[in-house]
């Protein structure tokens, strides 16, 4: 800063007594022009620089903001509000990922299906480790009988993060394709991550009911059964 303000006073500084004369008043002028103009130019180049940097470093906290208030109405009866929320904070930051999941979410529960399939497809564009976005499509063919696309989307889910859900939901499809062998081999690793859900194990119960497997059906149901009293399987 100091060698700013000396380089800034030598070149506006008035002539010195030993130079007199209307040409080095004018020399003097123009000089003095330019030096504003340059420095008036730098100022705002700083300013402008600061006042960008400002607004997209608190961007995201903004938005992060309008997302939490979203999450907060994420249930019956309060999806309208949730999805008013993330509409703004995907307005403050259009790559926020976790705001587009949500919203989709917000947009199933309202039977808006087309709309939430949009939103889970930007959802794994901006970041395909959120891997609901696929649970979540599968869902919705799921639903409307499109079994192939929804077998896709959970294989694709499982391929990117094997998560007990993902194996949980997959295994669910091939119960109702009748692909039973299938299934149990899904709620088998569902249950080595996740051994503590009944629901899984009701589900594997059903799957070994159908291949024949009577006794494996009765074990399940009793844990089901325990877990569901808050006992250990």
């Amino acid at each position: 800063m100091t060698a700013f303000i000396r380089f800034w006073w030598a070149a506006v500084k008035p002539p010195a007594p030993s130079r007199p004369g209307a040409s080095a008043v004018r020399t003097h002028k123009k000089r003095v022009k330019r030096v504003l103009a340059g420095t008036a130019l730098a100022l705002l180049v700083i300013l402008g620089s600061y006042f960008t940097w400002d607004h997209y470093s608190t961007a995201m906290e903004r938005a992060n903001r309008e997302l939490a208030r979203g999450l907060a109405r994420m249930s019956p009866g309060h999806y309208e509000a949730a999805v008013q929320y993330l509409d703004r904070a995907i307005a403050i930051d259009p790559q926020l990922a976790a705001a587009y999941l949500n919203r989709g979410l917000a947009r199933r529960h309202l039977g808006q299906w087309h709309e939430a399939l949009s939103d889970f497809d930007r959802t794994s564009a901006l970041d395909p480790a959120l891997t609901s976005a696929f649970d979540e499509r599968g869902r919705i063919f799921l639903e409307r009988g499109q079994t192939e696309r929804a077998a896709q989307e959970f294989s694709q889910s499982l391929t990117i993060a094997p998560t007990a859900s993902g194996f949980y939901q997959r295994g669910q499809l091939f119960q109702t394709l009748g692909q039973h062998e299938k299934a149990l081999a899904d709620f088998d690793s569902a249950i080595a991550q996740l051994a503590e859900a009944p629901f899984v194990y009701h589900s594997r119960a059903a799957a070994k009911r159908a291949l024949g497997d009577i006794d494996g059906a009765h074990a399940d149901q009793e844990i089901a059964s325990r877990l569901e009293l808050g006992q250990q399987p």
